[in-house]
C-alpha cells in the first residue's frame, strides 16, 4: 500500500496514517505542545496567586518545621544558592522560609554566619549596579515589602530585618583589618544605593540599631558619605534627627579615626578627581568596605562621580544651619507687645 505523503504541519495536528513514522508526532509533542501546556498552567497559577493571599501570623510560623519545607536548610545561607535553589517556589514561600529558618537556626554554619535575609541581600547586592537596578532591586523589594508588613505583627520577622550576619570565627583586630564583613540588612541596602529599600527599613531601626557599625567601625553614614549618596544621606540624617542622635552620628569615628563628615570633606576638597573611588575610600574606611562590584564597573567609577553628591549634601546642611540661625536671630530681636 502506498504511503500518503503529507507535510509536517498536516502531521502535527493528526495521528500517523498507514506506515508513517511516529517520530514527527513525538517531537511535536515534546518540543511544541509540552512547553505551551506548561506555560498555560504557569499563567493560570500566577493569576490565581494574585487573588489568593493567606494572612500569616507569628503563631502560624511557630507550628511549621522548616526541615519539612527545605530539604537542606543550610543552602539558604549560601549567597550563590539561596533563592536559586528554591526557584520553583513563590515569593511568599521564600519569605516564610526565611522567617522560619531564622527562628530555628539564626545563622549559617559557614565563616560568614549569615541570616537568611543578609544572605539573600548579599546575593543580590554584590553585583554590578546596572544588574541590580534592572533585576535585583525588584526582587529585593518584593521580599522586603512583604517582610516589613509581616514584621508589624511578628517579632521574628522584625528581628530578621535588624540582625546583621555573625561570622563564625571571632572578630579580632587582625580579622577586622582583613575585612571580615558584618552587615545589617540596612547596611547592605546602603552599599547597594537602594533608596527605596532603605526608606522601607529605617522606621524599624532604633538609635542603637542605626549606630551599629562594621568591625572597622564604619556606620551606614560613613558608607553613604564616602560614596556621595546625597539622597541616602538625607534619609539617614532625617531618621537620626527623629531619634535624637544626629549630633552623636556626626561625631562618631571609625577605627581609622574619621567621622562621616571627615569623609565628606575629603571628597569635597580632594584634587584626585579621576582616582578610583575604591582606592580612595580604603584609607578613610580603614580598608575595603564599600561595594566594589557595584561601584567600580571595571574601575570606571571615580572620585569625581561621588564628589557631586557630597557637595550637594554639604550645601544643604549649610543652608539648613543658616536658616536655623536666622530664625534664632529673628526670635531674639522681634519686639514683644
Amino acid at each position: 500500500m502506498a504511503i500518503e505523503r503529507r507535510n509536517f504541519w498536516s502531521k502535527l495536528f493528526d495521528l500517523p496514517r498507514n506506515n508513517e513514522s511516529y517520530v514527527p508526532y513525538v517531537l511535536s509533542l515534546k518540543f511544541i505542545w509540552a512547553p505551551v501546556t506548561y506555560a498555560l498552567f504557569s499563567f493560570i497559577n500566577n493569576v490565581r496567586s494574585l487573588f489568593v493571599d493567606v494572612v500569616h501570623t507569628d503563631d502560624d510560623l511557630d507550628h511549621d518545621n522548616p526541615s519539612t519545607l527545605i530539604s537542606n536548610a543550610p543552602v539558604l545561607y549560601k549567597h550563590t544558592q539561596l533563592i536559586r535553589g528554591l526557584s520553583s517556589t513563590t515569593e511568599r514561600d521564600v519569605l516564610h522560609y526565611m522567617v522560619r529558618s531564622f527562628k530555628s537556626n539564626s545563622y549559617s554554619k559557614d565563616d560568614l554566619g549569615n541570616t537568611p535575609l543578609t544572605a539573600f541581600l548579599a546575593q543580590h547586592v554584590f553585583t554590578k549596579q546596572k544588574e541590580y537596578l534592572e533585576v535585583g532591586h525588584k526582587e529585593v523589594m518584593s521580599v522586603l515589602s512583604k517582610l516589613a508588613e509581616l514584621a508589624q505583627r511578628s517579632d521574628s520577622a522584625k528581628r530578621l530585618l535588624l540582625t546583621p550576619n555573625q561570622p563564625y570565627r571571632e572578630i579580632t583586630a587582625e580579622a577586622a583589618t582583613l575585612g571580615v564583613p558584618v552587615n545589617t540588612p540596612l547596611m547592605l541596602l546602603v552599599k547597594a544605593g537602594d533608596i527605596e529599600g532603605v526608606n522601607l527599613l529605617l522606621p524599624f531601626y532604633s538609635a542603637a540599631d542605626l549606630m551599629k557599625s562594621t568591625p572597622r567601625g564604619n556606620s551606614v553614614f560613613h558608607i553613604a558619605s564616602i560614596t556621595g549618596q546625597e539622597e541616602m544621606l538625607n534619609l539617614l540624617k532625617g531618621r537620626a534627627t527623629e531619634l535624637g542622635i544626629w549630633n552623636q552620628y556626626q561625631e562618631n569615628k571609625n577605627n581609622a579615626g574619621y567621622t562621616a563628615f571627615d569623609l565628606l570633606g575629603a571628597l569635597i576638597t580632594t584634587k584626585d578627581f579621576f582616582k578610583n573611588l575604591l582606592d580612595f575610600s580604603d584609607a578613610y574606611l580603614g580598608g575595603e568596605e564599600i561595594n566594589k562590584v557595584a561601584i567600580t564597573n571595571q574601575g570606571t567609577h571615580s572620585v569625581w562621580m561621588a564628589r557631586k553628591g557630597a557637595i550637594n549634601f554639604n550645601q544643604g546642611l549649610t543652608s539648613d544651619n543658616d536658616s536655623a540661625e536666622m530664625n534664632q536671630d529673628v526670635s531674639v530681636t522681634l519686639p514683644r507687645y
